[in-house]
């Protein structure tokens, strides 16, 4: 999936590619399309996800590891760091497939972005 960056300046709207709606406003809440396939950020992961995309919810998720301490969750977040290759989350959203879809990264100098993705089926 091609992701799109634009940079915050702290007025950022943003319209589905597809059918016109805002769904970004800095003075309002997130609004989803029936075009949104999903919102992350680099620093809490998915977010929002479609039922009409998949997507391993557990990426880049941030993990506390300290509350669990048992071999198995150990086992698990190898099992999840080797199956992704360690991959950014932007990275990883560049490999997702969908028919004529979109990512746009709302990049802030802070080094924080959000990323929205759009699709068409």
């Amino acid at each position: 999936m091609k992701i799109i960056q634009l940079n915050d300046d702290g007025n950022v709207k943003l319209f589905c590619p597809f059918c016109g709606k805002k769904v970004i406003d800095p003075e309002q809440e997130f609004d989803e399309c029936e075009h949104t396939l999903f919102v992350a950020t680099n620093e809490g992961g998915f977010e929002f996800i479609s039922p009409k995309i998949e997507i391993n919810e557990e990426f880049d998720q941030p993990k506390d590891l300290s509350e669990d301490l048992s071999d198995e969750a150990d086992e698990e977040s190898e099992d999840l760091a080797e199956s992704e290759e360690e991959l950014t989350l932007n990275e990883y959203i560049e490999t997702l497939e969908y028919p004529e879809a979109i990512c746009f990264e709302i990049a802030q100098f802070s080094g924080f972005s959000a990323f929205v993705g759009f699709g068409r089926e």
